[in-house]
This record gives structure tokens, C-alpha cells and sequence, in this order.
């Protein structure tokens, strides 16, 4: 399941497991922050809070180009709401380079502005996590059976007692005693 998650508006896959007093909740494959699943109910819909409204002219499901976009945002520039929902339209690295892009020419002109760095240092999260989330998956080694490990320490102690055994009867040969 995908969702844009409320802690750092990242578009993510996102797990969803058994919360605090049986609660479904979802977990961000972004961030890692939990989130109360929704109700699905009309009733129990109409109790929970609302979610943080998010400009759709900015959203990830914006019909709006990514320059157009930018313009607005070069508008609303104070508008953290607006900074979080345009890095949503964001979900693969070209996307991110392209954000990156604009918010590093914004500190070229402005290199103390907090949000551009907010803004950089997030998109910088966001790709690291991207890009480690996109290397191949490899299987944990298979354990090896416990009779296994018993059994090849049984013929390693054998090995060791026919050694001792060895040396013991060629010390004794060499002095000329005979072990009977």
C-alpha cells in the first residue's frame, strides 16, 4: 500500500500491522513512522480527526507541470504545508534530482534560507532511502541443523583422539617401547 505519510510527506510503501490495543496502523518504508489507519467506516470516519490538508495543486496527484508548480511554490515560499506537498509529487530519483535541483539554485542565491536547507537536507533523506530500498535483497544463509553441527564435532573429536593416538605410538616406536 502507498501512502503519504504524515511525519515526513514522503509517497511510500507502507506496512500495515497491529498497533497499540489491537488499532490497525500503518508504518512509513520511508521514515518508519507509525500512523493510525483510518477507518473505513462512514460513522467512525466522521469521528477521527481530519488529515492535514494538503494543496492539490501541489500533491503527488497533481494534474499541474513541475515548473508551474515551483512558480506557485516561489509564491507560497513561507508554506511548509507547500514545500512538503510539492517534494510528495516526488516518489523516484529523476523526480528528487529535479527538486534537488531547484532548491540548490534557491541557496546559490539565498545560502542561509532554513527552509531551502530543510528542504535539501529532506530530499537528501528522501533518495538515500530510495536508493537503498532499490538494491537486490539477499537471502539470510540457511542455518545449518543442530545434529549437523553435533555430528561433524563428534568426527572432529575422533580426528583429534586418532592424532594423539598417532603421535603417541610413533614417539613410542621411536624409543623402541611397544604400546600393546
Amino acid at each position: 500500500m502507498r501512502i503519504v505519510c504524515e511525519s515526513c510527506g514522503a509517497v511510500a510503501e507502507a506496512v500495515v500491522r497491529a498497533g497499540p490495543g489491537g488499532a490497525a496502523e500503518v508504518v512509513c518504508g520511508a521514515c518508519g513512522a507509525a500512523q493510525a489507519l483510518e477507518p473505513t467506516s462512514p460513522d467512525a470516519r466522521a469521528e477521527a480527526s481530519p488529515a492535514p490538508a494538503v494543496p492539490e495543486d501541489f500533491g503527488p496527484l497533481s494534474e499541474r507541470s513541475e515548473p508551474d508548480t515551483w512558480s506557485d511554490l516561489l509564491g507560497r515560499w513561507q508554506d511548509e504545508q507547500a514545500h512538503r506537498a510539492y517534494l510528495a509529487r516526488f516518489c523516484d530519483l529523476p523526480g528528487l534530482t529535479e527538486a534537488g535541483r531547484r532548491y540548490r539554485e534557491v541557496l546559490e542565491r539565498r545560502p542561509d534560507d532554513p527552509i531551502a536547507l530543510r528542504a535539501r537536507d529532506e530530499i537528501v533523506k528522501r533518495a538515500a532511502v530510495l536508493a537503498l530500498s532499490q538494491l537486490p535483497r539477499t537471502q539470510p544463509p540457511r542455518e545449518t541443523p543442530r545434529w549437523v553441527k553435533r555430528a561433524l564435532m563428534a568426527v572432529m573429536v575422533l580426528l583429534g583422539l586418532a592424532a594423539v593416538v598417532i603421535v603417541l605410538w610413533v614417539i613410542s616406536g621411536a624409543r623402541g617401547l611397544r604400546i600393546p
